[in-house]
């Protein structure tokens, strides 16, 4: 059926080609492309094959203290800005504290994600402003970060919950506290954004009804290195430092 309708577009094509008209080498382009199964049934349901139908903007975020900068000697100056400089993020930091100074101190209860859907950041004046077109097209996600790389992990976590942070500390800051937390980590935790370590215990507690001390231990080791640990010092204490054998070996 597909090479049918294509040889048919085709004649059609060079019967309209040859009638003394001008050929419109792009309608004749679309009249004679070969439809794959996925076009066909794009074009029998009626959907649009050739426009872009939303946008997708991407997020930055950093915090200078978890950044690691690689740079030449005598460089140190210049390195240190670079790390510094982040306009997107920093102007969005400054947007929510000026609102929130002239609020009263209310919040107007937007993630930075939902935020970026109905503001757009110019990147000459620095600033976000609201969009002219509708946001309903507007797709706003954050930078993807791996768990390895924890509080950066974290603080990614924090940013799709937490409306209207003014800074970086006020990230850390859980409600009805008035310092933050000493680090995105705990935040999350706070948040139950991070699962307890129930499930690991129970894991090592049935390991150590049949391992030997020297495998229960290489266990926890791998537990340890590889797992997200809400407590990892709790962990090594409960069953490293307490393994029958373990100053033996």
């Amino acid at each position: 059926a597909r090479r049918a309708h294509h040889a048919a577009a085709a004649a059609a094509a060079a019967g309209r080609a040859g009638a003394g008209r001008c050929p419109n080498e792009i309608r004749s382009y679309f009249d004679t492309i070969f439809i794959g199964s996925t076009q066909a049934a794009m074009g029998l349901i009626g959907a649009p094959e050739h426009r872009m139908s939303h946008a997708v903007t991407r997020l930055p975020f950093n915090d200078p203290a978890l950044r690691v900068v690689y740079y030449n000697e005598g460089e140190e100056e210049e390195a240190a800005e670079r790390t510094l400089k982040d306009d997107c993020f920093d102007a969005f930091l400054a947007s929510c504290a000026a609102y929130v100074a002239d609020n009263n101190g209310t919040r107007h209860g937007l993630t930075y994600e939902e935020f970026a859907r109905t503001h757009a950041f110019c990147p000459k004046t620095r600033t976000w402003s609201r969009r002219r077109s509708t946001a309903a097209r507007v797709f706003a996600r954050l930078q993807a970060r791996h768990p390895s790389d924890e509080e950066a992990y974290h603080m990614r976590q924090l940013l799709r919950i937490v409306e209207c942070p003014t800074s970086r500390e006020d990230l850390r800051t859980i409600p009805g506290a008035c310092a933050p937390l000493p680090s995105y980590k705990d935040a999350a935790a706070w948040y139950g954004l991070i699962d307890d370590d129930r499930r690991l215990y129970e894991a090592i507690d049935e390991a150590a009804s049949s391992c030997k001390p020297r495998a229960l231990r290489e266990f926890v080791a791998t537990v340890l290195r590889w797992s997200t640990v809400r407590d990892p010092a709790g962990l090594f204490v409960r069953y490293l430092c307490s393994s029958p054998g373990a100053r033996a070996e």
